[in-house]
């Protein structure tokens, strides 16, 4: 399976999968590089014609091949997805598109960073959680759809468009844990305390229950429910919280990630308050 676009020339195995730059490496990198569409960590959409064009792709830098050829695209679309999580851009397979801007520069897209030597075994955390998994089908579904929606939300430009979608991020987390768990599902209040205690993370103040709410759960009630934002209208009011949650939850729901596909350790254990980038190890 062919996909792009990533600016890394390294080549990744495992005992099953093999991941390598095509022999247009080079020219696709050059010709996204040079084009007028970047602009530093992002590639924006064209205008034709004075509107703004619904789809695009990107040229084509690396290739994906499981080594028996048994497995299905759905598990190669599956690596893909985590690998592109791992590498911090969204990565698309050949003939998929992308509906607006997006990330041109690995790790522009989490806060932590994997060298070379630990991404192979990364990347077997996943083929095990397939694994272990691919009779459930709606558990690979939700993990997809939460590396997905992940890397996409971060294309989106308003603090509150992100919110939301990073919030959607974090209620598929909530749900895959639950399953994995085999334990019932909380309400909205209790779910950032209910993942971080049962999955040893460390629990954000945003996320603890205070009576009978939690602050984050304060700003998705208003928002889903409310169409408010910061107590306004939304669009009418930019982010009035004392903290930047936003990043706070995106790094939050990357330690999640983390933790449900079994990258425990270090970072997955980590506060997602500390504003800083972190290694990836695990235990």
């Amino acid at each position: 399976m062919n996909f792009g676009w990533l600016k890394d020339n390294n080549e990744y195995e495992t005992g099953s999968l093999l991941i390598s730059a095509l022999p247009s490496y080079q020219q696709a990198i050059k010709e996204v590089e040079s084009s007028a569409l970047q602009d530093g960590n992002w590639f924006y959409p064209l205008y034709v014609n004075n509107k703004l064009v619904d789809r695009f792709q990107l040229p084509l830098t690396h290739k994906i091949t499981h080594k028996s050829k048994i497995e299905s695209n759905d598990f190669l679309e599956f690596m893909l997805f985590y690998f592109g999580w791992l590498n911090g851009q969204r990565l698309n397979p050949e003939g998929w598109g992308h509906l607006t801007k997006t990330s041109i520069k690995p790790g522009s897209l989490t806060d932590f960073r994997i060298n070379k030597t630990e991404m192979p075994k990364l990347l077997i955390l996943a083929e095990i959680y397939w694994a272990i998994n691919q009779t459930n089908k709606e558990l690979i579904v939700l993990m997809s759809s939460a590396l997905h929606w992940y890397l996409f939300a971060h294309s989106y430009e308003r603090y509150f468009e992100k919110f939301m979608a990073q919030y959607m991020v974090i209620d598929t987390l909530c749900k895959i844990a639950s399953l994995q768990l085999n334990k019932k599902l909380p309400n909205h209040t209790e779910r950032i305390q209910f993942l971080a205690n049962e999955i040893n993370l460390h629990c954000p103040t945003w996320g603890v229950v205070n009576g009978k709410s939690s602050a984050i759960s304060e700003i998705r009630n208003q928002l889903f429910h409310e169409s408010r934002f910061s107590g306004s209208p939304i669009g009418f009011s930019y982010s009035k919280f004392p903290i930047d949650i936003l990043t706070q939850l995106e790094a939050f729901n990357c330690r999640l990630i983390a933790a449900l596909i079994g990258a425990k350790g270090i970072y997955s254990k980590s506060s997602c308050e500390t504003m800083q980038y972190h290694s990836f190890d695990v235990d």
